[in-house]
């Protein structure tokens, strides 16, 4: 299997592939304004937009790591759906609990081991595992 970055590379791009599919627009890497206490802005990783009415319907923030600004940018979105992927190994249920006091936050959360290895994994052997997913 390929390295956390190259996953996360691929599963963004499958999430910014099935949008069409939920009859949304995509875009990657959506700008979140006034996340942080500096009035700095972040960006989530994937964002859908309804074809209708072209309101924020689902914002999607990936991460292999525990990052409490990846939650405060999901919890900053204004739609109603937003998904935290999480596929690393720490216990994420106490943080979770501390900033998702309102429980607006879907995790999706799964384990991957991934290999230190040197060689390039090919591309398609990475995509095939998010399909599995």
């Amino acid at each position: 299997m390929g390295d956390k970055l190259e996953f996360h590379g691929v599963l963004q791009k499958k999430l910014l592939e099935l949008a069409p599919d939920f009859c949304c627009y995509r875009e990657k890497e959506h700008p979140i304004p006034n996340v942080q206490s500096n009035g700095r802005s972040g960006r989530i990783d994937v964002a859908w937009w309804t074809l209708a009415d072209r309101d924020l319907l689902a914002v999607f923030e990936i991460d292999s790591t525990v990052r409490t600004k990846s939650l405060r940018k999901i919890l900053h979105a204004n739609c109603p759906y937003r998904f935290w992927v999480y596929y690393g190994k720490r216990g994420i249920k106490d943080l979770i609990e501390t900033l998702d006091t309102e429980h607006k936050i879907t995790i999706i959360d799964f384990s991957i081991a991934f290999e230190k290895r040197k060689k390039k994994v090919k591309q398609r052997e990475t995509e095939q595992l998010v399909l599995d997913i």
